[in-house]
């Protein structure tokens, strides 16, 4: 009876897979290190027009943090810890290539002072 239903399962066909919802689209990410900041940047491959770029503060660069950048895949994101100095990261991610602009979020557990003027 077990090998009866076995062979009759086996003979349906494929099922379709359902259509992608989302594309993401592919990324460059490393650890950068500058003589005033150290942080991780992710960029996307591929991008012909300027985008925003994203300052993300944490209180620490770990795992989860850069987790947090997957959440802008089609922005260039640099993520910064608290020992960080902001003006600097904003120098350098003007510098990159396709950045026409900067929000800056702020994930840290204090946010004091922290705005998003370039």
């Amino acid at each position: 009876m077990m090998v009866l239903l076995l062979i009759l399962a086996a003979c349906d066909g494929p099922v379709d897979l359902p259509p992608r919802t989302h594309t993401s689209r592919a990324t460059n990410s490393r650890m950068v290190q500058m003589p005033a900041f150290r942080g991780f940047l992710q960029r996307p491959i591929n991008v012909d027009e300027e985008t925003q770029a994203v300052l993300l503060l944490v209180d620490q660069i770990n795992k989860e943090a850069r987790m947090q950048t997957k959440g802008h895949p089609q922005s260039t994101v640099l993520l910064i810890d608290d020992e960080a100095s902001l003006e600097p990261a904003r120098i350098y991610l003007r510098g990159l290539k396709g950045v026409d602009s900067i929000r800056t979020i702020c994930k840290r557990q204090d946010c004091t002072g922290v705005t998003d003027a370039e």
